[in-house]
């Protein structure tokens, strides 16, 4: 329990008991609740999937082809209780669980703001509303997928020519632990549910008319594109034909997001509504963006002689601004239809080339560039609340004005993300690279091939948002990214960290692909073994606000990833007759684990005596390096059926312990869910038929 000027910030049971309830632990004389033990690692998911292709012959020259692809995709998350920092007190409440602790505080009585007070500084609870249930969403996401084409020859001119359409309608339904803050309210406001007396498991029936089973909200993406494609011949050089080939697409992009009433709240759409709810976001707006897309190409190879191939490659591609006929002005008020972002054009290309000079030896090359738009999630998405961050203290040099609403201890702060409209300076610009590649291969034999590739590649205007450990970490280079918002719940001014994306600068990689291949016979069937090598040179990125190149190669970066300094795949293959068996390994190394940082989510904290969690530690660790090795068996029965079976993980291998502290990893605790798989030894079966 606390204040809005935090004169007392308390556990009342611990005050009474002078120990902490389930399911929580004492942190800075205030027990908190330990989340990470209610959630999933790995969520249910079901799949079901239907795909097929067709084709007519009209004529030796000309045929007809189609594909059709349905999915279905159904994955049920279940996150820790519904969390509220800032549930305004009833007098009754603070009769209750104030006034006798007053002396024990410290603090004498009168001298907080009363309940119900008109600047939001009255009596409040940061909760969790255990009984509600685990905050359980069902995301649906099917996916339709069709293309019609065709495709023939006019003489030595070889043309495809086709139309494709793909669709993807998502869902995002409540089905447990969120709640309705009205209903809820009126529970408290009538003494039917204390949230500060309730023990965990009594108030399941009590809550239950308060909680949500509704859809919260709903998307849908649709892609249109008509493209045709030809080639043909146009001369004879002195290792083949001289080819040409050219080519034009079109399309059109669209996106379009219908959030609930609950998930909008009060807004000039409904500025009658009054719920929001607690254990989600708040204040969505809907949207409906559409943009077109053109481009051209042309294409040549260009066989010098049986030795040397050149070919090339141009493409020309524009995007228009994105038009939304549902906006809104920085009020939240609809609009008409506007623009949004800007329109981009670029020509990009690539030239590469093989030298073969013998038989066993192969240099090859290519240089090119390359063009990417800002997705229309990017641009159109309405800057909205979207939950709370990770916990972080205050930002160092934040505004008065600012950090006069930071709490005393390590906490959440609401957090808002959207894409960028802007259609000045500040609009987003396309990403651009330039790439090069240079190797060589080696093969003596047919029984052993080795190759090895250097590749770079540039960005400029790399699209990404300021990460919330670097923002955190310096209140005044990001201090305009930090404002006090009304909590979409509460209504109370609350600090609020605002992500939307920009073009954050460049970007540089390069490293080196290592691979060999062989190929020998042994006495029970052939024997293929293959083992493949990354390794990085360079991984640097610029972020606004910081000097010079950032890094994540080896350890976790500012932008709280990990460029492992090297990646390898071993795999061993057997054939036998009519069986297969492949052994897999694939090698990661250890790299810097996540700093333990004030501004970051990821703490160490000291044990103690008593139980207790201490002070905070800075240290600085590495995460161990990681294997897996995986079996795989596969009986051809007979030409059309085939059965296969196989172990993931068969040494059972437990991720690295890593101290992240990542929410877009699903609340995961101990491990990196990026780069390790929590589900130790899996075990599958399937089978095939083709007909």
């Amino acid at each position: 329990t606390g204040n809005g000027d935090g004169d007392g910030f308390y556990s009342p049971d611990f005050l009474k008991t002078g120990k902490c309830g389930e399911r929580t632990v004492l942190r800075g004389g205030v027990c908190r609740f330990d989340f990470s033990s209610t959630v999933q690692n790995i969520p249910e998911s079901q799949r079901v999937s239907l795909f097929g292709t067709a084709r007519f012959k009209l004529a030796t020259n000309a045929t007809l082809f189609s594909e059709v692809g349905f999915s279905d995709y159904k994955t049920t998350p279940r996150f820790a209780p519904p969390a509220q920092p800032g549930i305004y007190m009833t007098q009754a409440l603070v009769d209750r669980h104030v006034t006798p602790y007053l002396a024990q505080l410290g603090i004498p009585a009168g001298s907080f703001y009363p309940v119900g007070d008109p600047s939001f500084l009255g009596p409040s609870i940061n909760l969790r509303v255990y009984d509600a249930g685990g905050r359980t969403d069902e995301y649906r996401t099917k996916t339709t997928h069709v293309v019609l084409g065709a495709e023939g020859n006019f003489g030595n001119f070889d043309y495809t020519t086709y139309l494709t359409h793909s669709e993807n309608k998502f869902t995002d339904t409540l089905t447990s632990g969120y709640l309705s803050s009205n209903k809820f309210n009126a529970l408290v406001a009538s003494g039917a549910f204390d949230p500060l007396a309730a023990g965990i498991g009594t108030s399941v029936a009590v809550l239950a008319p308060a909680v949500l089973h509704q859809v919260f909200d709903s998307s849908k993406s649709q892609l249109d594109i008509v493209s045709a494609k030809g080639s043909l011949p146009v001369a004879k050089l002195g290792g083949g034909d001289l080819a040409v080939g050219l080519g034009i697409d079109g399309g059109r992009q669209r996106f379009a997001d219908t959030p609930s009433a609950i998930a909008m709240g009060a807004n000039a759409l409904q500025p009658t509504f009054t719920d929001t709810p607690i254990g989600g976001s708040s204040g969505s707006l809907p949207f409906d963006s559409k943009r077109n897309t053109v481009g051209m190409y042309a294409e040549i190879v260009a066989p010098i002689a049986k030795s040397l191939e050149l070919s090339g490659a141009v493409r020309f591609d524009r995007f228009s601004a994105v038009t939304n006929s549902q906006n809104f002005n920085s009020a939240g008020a609809p609009i008409a239809a506007a623009t949004q972002g800007k329109s981009a054009s670029d020509t990009t290309f690539k030239i590469s080339g093989r030298f073969q000079p013998i038989t066993e030896l192969l240099f090859r090359g290519s240089i090119g560039t390359g063009f990417k738009a800002p997705t229309l999630n990017n641009i159109t998405n309405p800057v909205q609340a979207f939950g709370s961050t990770g916990f972080h203290d205050c930002p160092p040099g934040l505004a008065a004005n600012l950090s006069r609403f930071c709490t005393t201890v390590s906490s959440e702060y609401n957090l808002r993300t959207g894409g960028n409209p802007n259609t000045d300076a500040t609009g987003l610009k396309p990403e651009k690279s330039e790439q090069w590649t240079l190797g060589f291969r080696v093969e003596p034999n047919r029984a052993i091939s080795f190759g090895v590739d250097l590749w770079s590649v540039k960005l400029k205007d790399r699209i990404d948002t300021v990460p919330e450990d670097v923002a955190f970490s310096n209140g005044v280079t990001y201090g305009k990214l930090f404002s006090v918002l009304p909590d979409p719940v509460t209504g109370r001014p609350t600090l609020t960290y605002t992500q939307s994306p920009s073009n954050e600068g460049k970007a540089r990689y390069m490293g080196l692909d290592f691979d060999v291949t062989s190929n020998v016979g042994t006495p029970i069937g052939k024997l293929t073994s293959r083992a493949t090598l990354t390794y990085m040179i360079r991984s640097q990125y610029e972020v606004t606000g910081q000097p010079g190149y950032q890094t994540s190669l080896g350890g976790i970066g500012p932008d709280t990833e990990n460029t492992f300094r090297w990646l390898a795949n071993l795999s061993f293959t057997l054939e036998s007759g009519a069986f297969t068996n492949s052994l897999t390994v694939s090698m990661k190394p250890g790299y810097g684990d996540a700093p333990s940082t004030a501004s970051s989510g990821s703490e160490i904290r000291l044990v103690n005596a008593n139980g207790s969690i201490g002070g905070r530690v800075a240290v600085t660790r590495r995460v161990s390096s990681y294997s897996l090795l995986d079996w795989q068996g596969k009986y051809q029965i007979t030409k059309e059926f085939s059965v296969t079976a196989g172990i993931k993980n068969l040494l059972d291998t437990d991720p690295p312990f890593s101290i992240q502290n990542l929410d877009g990893t699903g609340n995961m605790r101990g491990f990196d869910a990026r780069y390790a798989d929590p589900l130790g030894r899996q075990f599958f079966l399937s089978a095939a038929y083709k007909f």
